[in-house]
């Protein structure tokens, strides 16, 4: 499965590469000894739910998932 980055300027593989979600809300990845952020997000709880919306994609076999937009995800606390 390919990962596409909010701003769309990272696509990675997803078998690949290590996804992990910081304290401040954002997700990155590192592939080929380098880090990129994927994605920024409201706080760290809103991107654990897209850490999961991406594993879930994989498990159901998505051929693609793009990390979605900071607005279009929310956690209820």
């Amino acid at each position: 499965m390919r990962i596409i980055s909010q701003s769309e300027t990272v696509d990675v593989p997803y078998e690949s590469v290590v996804l992990f979600a910081d304290n401040v809300g954002a997700v990155h990845c590192k592939f080929g000894g380098e880090s990129f952020r994927m994605g920024l997000y409201s706080s760290k709880q809103d991107a654990k739910a897209v850490m999961k919306m991406v594993r879930d994609a994989y498990d159901n076999a998505y051929e693609m998932f793009q990390l979605p937009k900071r607005e279009d995800v929310k956690v209820d606390e």
